[in-house]
This record gives C-alpha cells, sequence and structure tokens, in this order.
C-alpha cells in the first residue's frame, strides 16, 4: 500500500477522484458494447469490467479526518511491449515473392471479413490468387474465435460473396504483423487508432523503421471517399454499430459491402499497376512495399506524447 499524509490541498484527492471517474467510464462503456453481441457474451463483458472496477474502488478510500490519501490503486500498471526486431530478422530470411494484405476491423466479424472475401474473389478474377495474398483481423477481443456475424453471412450469400471457409475472428498481432503484411488496411479512424498506437511506439525506438508507413485506410483506394479533404471522410463506418437487427441492420451491411466492393475495386488496379513486365526479374511483393512507401502517411488519433510539437514559431499557423 502506498499511503500519503499531507494537509488539506486538492492535487491528490483530484487525481484520486479523476481515476475513480475514469473507472466508471470504462464500466459503463463496457456496459454499452458497441457491438451487437448474444445476451451471454454482454453479460460476461459487462460483470468482468464492473468486477474489476468495482475492487479498484473499493480499495481506494480517503480518510478525510486523518487525511491519508491510499492510491494503491492509482498508480500505473507496468506494461512490457515486444519489439518487431526479431520478426524482422525472420522476414529478412523468408524467400517469399507474394504480397501480403492484411484488413482490419474493430472485430473481424463483418467489414474486415467482407473485405478479405471481396478481394480475394476479384484477385481470383484477374489471376492474381498466387500473386497476393489477404487475411484480415480485429484490434478488440470481443469476437475472437467466433463466426462472421449472421447478417453479415447472409448479406455475403445473397451478394455471391463467399467467406472464407471455416472463418474464426483473430486478434492483430502488432509485432508480427507490422513486418509480415506489406500493406495493412483498416477501415476508420478508430480502428487506426487501435493498431497504430502500439506500432507507432516503435519509431520512436528505431526511427528507420516506417512501420506506420504500410498503414492505410482502405477508403483511400475508394473512387470517391478517396477525394474527401478530411481524411474521415475515407472511413468506412462499422454497419452494426447502433443496430439491433432486422431489416435496418441488413441494409446498412448490404451497403457497406458496396462500399468495400468499391474500394477493393480500386485495390486492385493499384496492384495491376505494379505488376511486373516480367514476371521472372521482380516481385509484385517488392514493388508494393516500395509504392506503399510514396503513398502519403494517413492521419490518425495520434495520443499527444507520440503527436510532434510544434515549436514556439509554429503556434498558431
Amino acid at each position: 500500500m502506498y499511503a500519503s499524509t499531507c494537509p488539506p490541498c486538492s492535487g491528490p484527492a483530484a487525481a484520486l477522484e479523476g481515476h475513480q471517474q475514469s473507472l466508471v467510464r470504462d464500466r459503463r462503456a463496457a456496459q454499452l458494447v458497441r457491438r451487437r453481441f448474444g445476451p451471454q457474451r454482454r453479460h460476461t463483458l459487462a460483470a468482468r469490467a464492473s468486477e474489476q472496477s468495482t475492487q479498484a474502488i473499493s480499495a481506494e478510500e480517503v480518510s478525510t479526518t486523518g487525511r491519508t490519501l491510499d492510491v494503491s490503486n492509482a498508480v500505473v500498471e507496468a506494461r512490457f511491449r515486444s519489439t518487431p526486431w526479431a520478426a524482422e530478422n525472420e522476414e529478412d530470411n523468408n524467400d517469399r515473392t507474394y504480397a501480403r494484405i492484411l484488413f482490419i476491423s474493430e472485430s473481424n466479424a463483418c467489414r474486415s471479413v467482407l473485405a478479405q472475401a471481396i478481394m480475394e474473389r476479384l484477385l481470383q478474377q484477374h489471376n492474381l490468387a498466387d500473386s497476393v495474398k489477404c487475411e484480415s483481423k480485429a484490434t478488440r477481443d470481443y469476437s475472437v474465435g467466433a463466426a462472421p456475424e449472421p447478417v453479415v453471412a447472409e448479406v455475403a450469400a445473397e451478394l455471391g460473396i463467399q467467406l472464407p471457409q471455416n472463418f474464426a475472428s483473430r486478434q492483430c498481432d502488432h509485432v508480427h504483423d507490422v513486418v509480415q503484411y506489406d500493406l495493412i488496411l483498416v477501415m476508420d479512424k478508430y480502428t487506426a487508432s487501435d493498431f497504430l498506437k502500439e506500432v507507432s511506439v516503435y519509431e520512436t525506438i528505431n526511427k528507420q523503421g516506417n512501420y506506420t508507413l504500410k498503414v492505410h485506410r482502405l477508403g483511400e483506394f475508394h473512387p470517391q471517399l478517396r477525394l474527401s479533404r478530411a481524411h474521415e471522410g475515407q472511413d468506412i463506418g462499422d454497419p452494426l454499430y447502433g443496430n439491433v437487427g432486422g431489416q435496418a441492420e441488413k441494409e446498412a451491411v448490404m451497403a457497406a459491402a458496396a462500399t468495400i466492393q468499391e474500394a477493393c475495386s480500386g485495390l486492385l488496379i493499384f496492384l495491376q499497376k505494379l505488376l511486373p513486365a516480367d514476371p521472372n526479374q521482380s516481385s509484385i511483393k517488392g514493388a508494393l512495399q516500395n509504392a506503399v512507401m510514396q503513398l502519403d502517411q494517413m492521419e490518425w488519433l495520434a495520443p499527444p506524447m507520440l503527436t510532434p510539437k510544434r515549436s514556439m514559431g509554429q503556434e498558431g499557423t
């Protein structure tokens, strides 16, 4: 236990109050899960968050009479991160010639799996299935191991889209994914932030890593969305967010699938331009890696510590 005895002041008490409010917000966020899960999963997530918050809050007691402040649960928990250096060494020794693309969404139960399926179909139709491989993953663990949402499977069937056989949602492995994939495509600013807040840390150590340059919005390849001046206009929103089933949800998924289809068609054109004139002389893998480095860096919701500071002369510009 860490205790501090001090005269009445607003500093520690305010810090504790802020921490308590943060815990309450986390608990409410878990109870209002953005995804439309089954009742059992919703209950499990909410109960888990409620239990953790209750345990933390119960240990944080302030004695106003003795002016003793227990901050044992206000101490930031240490987090240990791995680095991609070993994965880079493995990739350097890999002689693959095909390109790898990763689609990322929040739960890997709707948008990203649709993007993977649609892109795989386009690659097969244009004889590029052996040159480019696609996969999809989630930034969050909400649905790890689960199949795509039933409405997603229904829409895919109606559109003639074959979802990957025996598909089960997987969560991103930042350390390996940022090295093993040549292009990483997120769906919106939220998935971008979830992924890049981890990956960008690597560049604070290895400034020549260029890991974040691999990450882009899928909407950047959409014929209309890519013209948006606001980067958020390139987002492909979550059709399940705020929906609770029924025809409205199905129509939202159908619209998202159409947007993803157009974006993937734009991505296909981008890839076709990279095809080597003589396949024996070079690979599309190298061409894609070089082309990705030339794309404009994606803007995302970077935390303050990872945002370049302005000099005094730049303030207000």
